[in-house]
């Protein structure tokens, strides 16, 4: 099953950072899924991927390269958001099985 990719693009300057990668560390914690791969971008570091994501201000955050919150979620935000994208995972990889089993 694949993992799926979590990046928090932060800035120092921003004040409700801190606030969203503590939740998002949270909620991958209460998840206790070891798919969950969690990284903090620098958005200054890294402005061109912020820029080609479409990303104008932090916390940011992005789910297997797909810019999903603009904004500080709620913790059941981005709990269902997760849950959702293990579960298509799962679904895709399943049926990347299947389809190679019947060729």
């Amino acid at each position: 099953m694949a993992n799926v990719h979590i990046e928090i693009f932060t800035s120092s300057q921003c004040k409700h950072c801190r606030k969203a990668l503590s939740l998002v560390n949270e909620v991958v914690t209460a998840m206790q899924d070891k798919r969950l791969v969690i990284d903090e971008r620098d958005v200054l570091a890294q402005i061109d991927s912020a820029v080609a994501l479409g990303i104008v201000a932090t916390p940011a955050l992005v789910i297997d390269g797909e810019l999903v919150f603009t904004a500080l979620p709620t913790r059941k935000q981005l709990h269902d958001a997760l849950l959702r994208r293990l579960r298509d995972n799962t679904t895709h990889s399943h049926d990347d099985k299947t389809r190679l089993q019947n060729q």
